[in-house]
C-alpha cells in the first residue's frame, strides 16, 4: 500500500522532505547546516575513480554520495553498487523511520543482493534469475532486480535502477523502477534520458516485501527497460532523485562537457551543485515545477506573503525551492580499448 500524507506548508513556501510515497508531504524553509560531501563506494571502499576494464572497452567510474543533512551520522537512505560491467543505485523510502525502521537496510540489501546476482556463480542463483524460452539462465539487470527483489525480506521499500554492458553487444542494458534513473551524453548533448516512473505526483514505483512487510508492492516486472548501443566517450551519469529533483538535465549536461575527460570531478561537482540547490528555497528546481504541475499549491496566506510585482504585473507566491534528500551518483566514461 502506497500512502502520503496531506501537504503543509511554511511561509517561506520551500518545497521539502516530499520525498516517496510513504514519507510525509509537506512545504517547509532549510537554512544552515551544510553539509561535507562525501565519496565512497559502499561495498569497495575506494575514494578514487574506479577503472573496469573488458577486452572491448573501459569503464571509467566517478562517484559522489551526500547523506541528507538530518542522516549523514548514518550515511543516509541511499545504496549503489558497482561490479564488473554492472553498476546499481537505490533509494531507501524514508517514511518507514515513522514505525522505528532504518530505511537504508531495505535499499543497502537492495543492491548488495544485486551485485551478488552479478558475480555469483549461477547455479546458486538459477531460482531467481529469469529463464529464457531454451531454460537457459539470462544474466541480466532485469534479472538482478529479480533476484534482489525475492531475496531482500525485511521491512522497507525502495526504488532501483540497474544498468549493465553487455560486452559482446557493446550495449547497455538497464531497468528502472522509480524515480532514479540517467542519462547517456554522447557528443556534447543527452542522446538519451530515462522518465519518471509514478504512480502520482511523488509516489514513484518501489519495491517492497509483499506480504510480509507491506500489503501490496510494485514489481521488477513493472521496471522499464532499456537497450542503448554504446560508443567510445559516452558518459553515463546514474543518479537517485537527490540529483534529478534539484538539478535541470540542462545543467547536468553543461557540468558533464566541462568536466572533459575528469569523472570524478563531474560526479563531484554534480553532488555539490545538487546539494546547494536542494537548500535554495528561491531556486525554481525540477521538483518545484513537477509539483506545480501536479497542482500542489501553497496556502491562500503563503500565496499573499510570498506575492510579488514582476515584468507580468502582480504575482502571487508559488511552489519554489530545491528538496532536500540523499543523493547519489555514479558517472561512468566509456573508452574504447
Amino acid at each position: 500500500m502506497y500512502r502520503t500524507s496531506p501537504a503543509s506548508s511554511s511561509s517561506q513556501g520551500h518545497v521539502k522532505h516530499m520525498s516517496p510515497c510513504l514519507q510525509d508531504v509537506a512545504f517547509q524553509s532549510y537554512r544552515g547546516n551544510r553539509h561535507v560531501v562525501q565519496y565512497m563506494n559502499r561495498y569497495n571502499r575506494n575514494n578514487r575513480a574506479n577503472t573496469i576494464v573488458s577486452e572491448a572497452y573501459a569503464l571509467e567510474f566517478g562517484e559522489c554520495v551526500i547523506p541528507h543533512p538530518d542522516k549523514i551520522s548514518y550515511g543516509g537512505e541511499d545504496a549503489y553498487f558497482v561490479s564488473a560491467h554492472c553498476f546499481g543505485v537505490s533509494d531507501g523510502v524514508g517514511g518507514w523511520q515513522e514505525s522505528g525502521i532504518n530505511p537504508a537496510e531495505y535499499s543497502q540489501t537492495l543492491m548488495e543482493e544485486a551485485k551478488l546476482y552479478f558475480e555469483a556463480q549461477r547455479d546458486s542463483i538459477i531460482a531467481d534469475a529469469l529463464i529464457d524460452d531454451s531454460g537457459e539462465v539470462v544474466v541480466s539487470s532485469l534479472g538482478a532486480l529479480t533476484a534482489a527483489h525475492t531475496r531482500t525480506r525485511k521491512p522497507g521499500s525502495a526504488t532501483a535502477c540497474i544498468i549493465r554492458i553487455d560486452e559482446e553487444r557493446g550495449e547497455l542494458e538497464a531497468s528502472n523502477l522509480g524515480d532514479s534513473g540517467f542519462v547517456i551524453v554522447r557528443d556534447g548533448r543527452v542522446h538519451f534520458r530515462t522518465p519518471v516512473q509514478e504512480h502520482f505526483f511523488d509516489c514513484p514505483y518501489q519495491l517492497g516485501a509483499a506480504p510480509e512487510y507491506v500489503p501490496e508492492t510494485d514489481y521488477p516486472a513493472d521496471a522499464m527497460q532499456f537497450r542503448e548501443q554504446l560508443q567510445s566517450g559516452d558518459v553515463i551519469v546514474l543518479a537517485t532523485d537527490g540529483l534529478w529533483d534539484n538539478v535541470g538535465v540542462d545543467s547536468v549536461l553543461n557540468i558533464v562537457n566541462a568536466g572533459g575527460d575528469d569523472v570524478q570531478g563531474v560526479a563531484t561537482r554534480l553532488g555539490e551543485l545538487a546539494a546547494e540547490k536542494a537548500q535554495d528555497a528561491e531556486y525554481e528546481s525540477p521538483y518545484a515545477l513537477e509539483a506545480r504541475k501536479a497542482g500542489i499549491e501553497l496556502s491562500f496566506w503563503d500565496k499573499l506573503s510570498n506575492a510579488k510585482m514582476t515584468s507580468n504585473g502582480f504575482e502571487f507566491g508559488q511552489v519554489t525551492g530545491g528538496k532536500l534528500d540523499d543523493i547519489t551518483i555514479l558517472v561512468a566514461k566509456v573508452r574504447n580499448m
